[in-house]
């Protein structure tokens, strides 16, 4: 609904939530879902912007299976320009993801549109993947590919993370492929018979940030994308964290 659901769940009617995750609504939208044919984006009546990538994301997981993921963003360039004294920290700036009015107007305490997708999978209530990703309207289909290869074509962490991604925001209408990480030319010549056109760029897609766990040993692989930097890091078995010193 492109609004807090804290703020404004009492207006969704009943079902409504079921209805958007169900594959009936899908195969009923207007225009129809192609399976083997590109949409054009001129199909839809959507207007768009772009969005800027100041974003970051961090994956944790602990001895005890407790988890965090969490992507944050300054939104603008140096978020909103103020440092409270003596903290070093900048404040984010994301007034730019609300709308000037209507449901996701900006109020205090609410929770603005965003595309950032922090993600934890779990099962029986064991955690066994933490991912997340910066990349401003990039990121959940990064999660959701890696995502993809980790569950269902069971790649390690590191394989998963490290294979060529595809991104479509509608406008402009093309497939944006990475210099680099090119698709199997087989892929490249179905999507083009299916109407996509393919734009490959050098601009990284994601900076993905995962932990595979396994429930039952406890044992964790972590793997921080290359594309942008980053660390992946780890206690040694039996290692005991060292305490804080104060100054």
């Amino acid at each position: 609904m492109g609004a807090d659901p804290d703020f404004y769940g009492d207006r969704v009617a009943p079902g409504a939530l079921e209805k958007l995750l169900s594959g009936r609504y899908l195969v009923s939208r207007t225009p129809a879902i192609e399976p083997e044919k590109a949409t054009p984006a001129s199909a839809f009546a959507v207007s768009t912007s772009k969005e800027s990538p100041e974003t970051t994301h961090y994956s944790v997981v602990d001895a005890q299976g407790n988890a965090v993921s969490c992507t944050v963003t300054l939104s603008a360039s140096f978020g909103a320009k103020i440092v409270p004294e003596g903290t070093g920290v900048v404040f984010s700036n994301a007034l730019g993801a609300f709308s000037p009015s209507g449901p996701n107007d900006a109020a205090g305490g609410k929770r603005m549109a965003s595309s950032m997708s922090p993600t934890i999978v779990s099962r029986s209530g064991k955690v066994e993947i933490v991912i997340g990703s910066p990349g401003g309207d990039t990121i959940p289909n990064t999660v959701a590919q890696v995502l993809q290869l980790l569950i269902d074509r069971r790649l390690t962490v590191d394989e998963a993370t490290t294979r060529g991604r595809v991104h479509h925001q509608l406008d402009p209408d093309a497939i944006r492929t990475e210099v680099g990480r090119d698709l199997a030319e087989p892929v490249e010549k179905q999507l083009e018979a299916m109407g996509h056109k393919l734009a490959p760029s050098a601009i990284p897609l994601g900076d993905v940030k995962a932990i595979v766990r396994d429930p039952k040993t406890g044992e964790s692989w972590a793997y921080s994308d290359p594309r942008e930097g980053g660390l992946a890091l780890a206690e040694k078995a039996g290692k005991k964290p060292k305490a804080a010193k104060r100054e």
